[in-house]
């Protein structure tokens, strides 16, 4: 499992994911661009010092985190039912 964020514009919102990233151990996909700069001095000075102990992927672009993951993202509509008729 990894936590995707699409164009992320705020960053306090942006440090709370990756908190809970950090906390659940889990990567976390940012598709840019993002509407602050994300470099780690940045996201440090916005109080993010848990930043070691998460890892984060950046992608240029929508297509370049498709290109990179293989069996693509998850359909949230897919739940996993069984829908075709018997």
């Amino acid at each position: 499992m990894h936590i995707a964020l699409y164009q992320p514009d705020i960053p306090q919102n942006a440090g709370a994911t990756f908190r809970l990233a950090a906390c659940m151990g889990l990567p976390v996909d940012v598709i840019e661009p993002a509407g602050f700069v994300m470099s780690d001095a940045h996201l440090r000075r916005a109080g993010m010092d848990y930043l070691d102990q998460v890892d984060i992927i950046r992608h240029i672009s929508w297509e370049a985190y498709l290109a990179a993951t293989p069996a693509g993202p998850a359909d949230p509509a897919d739940n996993g039912s069984d829908t075709t008729a018997r």
